[in-house]
């Protein structure tokens, strides 16, 4: 009994100093690559699960760029994803650093989104959209045929000045969902605003750089994963579905 315990508590000891070891060594990295790569913006150095492979994410013009290193920060490794396959299916750490990134960008920015409920709500699809896009178009009549699903909509008017003022215009009525859908599906732009109302479209401009997009609509799912498949209602539907069942609604 008495060795069981001895042999628990130094274990736990030994995990113990090995993060905290873990944790010196990163931050020595990172001093390190501050040095070496002047004027680029680390955002943070941690162990992975490998010994001696510290993994490095550097905010960049095109989004998260996710990089390794060795503990001294003398090579680095770009360009590549670091897998693990000790699992099956293998588990793609670099993608779910950039998703995890992805999701704490937009979670943080919600305010900033116009918000439809449909249903339940209890799953959650994210998009970057310009009013001016006839592909955005084209998505919102997809999404009309999905339910139990709260969008977030980025107004990101970048396309037209009218893109500017169809955006405002969504943003200050009072319902946005409504004068949203009224712009995309119906060509209406509402001509009734609220007073003292604050469109911030700078701030979803410093979004969508910081997040990497090039152009609407950007399709980003709950666990933060950055969409890519057919834009159609039923693609879509199993892509909520899958990322539900994994866990990553909110």
């Amino acid at each position: 009994m008495l060795k069981s315990a001895w042999a628990a508590w130094m274990a736990a000891v030994f995990v113990m100093f090995s993060s905290a070891g873990a944790r010196a060594d990163a931050d020595s990295a990172k001093k390190a690559l501050e040095a070496r790569l002047a004027g680029e913006h680390i955002e943070s150095v941690k162990p992975t699960p490998f010994a001696g492979i510290y993994e490095v994410v550097v905010s960049g013009p095109r989004g998260f760029l996710v990089m390794y290193t060795d503990e001294k920060a003398e090579f680095l490794f770009a360009g590549g994803a670091l897998f693990d396959v000790r699992t099956s299916p293998y588990k793609d750490l670099t993608k779910q650093t950039v998703s995890r990134l992805n999701a704490a960008l937009i979670n943080s920015s919600l305010h900033l989104a116009v918000k439809r409920v449909k249903g339940n709500g209890k799953r959650t699809l994210i998009t970057f959209e310009d009013p001016n896009c006839s592909y955005c178009k084209a998505l919102q009549k997809e999404l009309t045929k999905l339910s139990d699903v709260t969008i977030y909509t980025f107004l990101w008017p970048f396309l037209a000045e009218s893109s500017l003022t169809k955006s405002q215009a969504i943003w200050c009525s009072k319902d946005r969902g409504k004068a949203f859908e009224d712009v995309m599906l119906r060509d209406q732009v509402p001509s009734v605003q609220q007073a003292n109302c604050e469109y911030q479209p700078d701030k979803v401009h410093d979004m969508a750089r910081r997040l990497g997009l090039q152009g609407t609509p950007a399709i980003f799912l709950a666990d933060g994963a950055e969409y890519g498949g057919p834009r159609t209602a039923a693609a879509l539907e199993q892509a909520l579905n899958e990322v539900k069942a994994a866990g990553g609604g909110r």
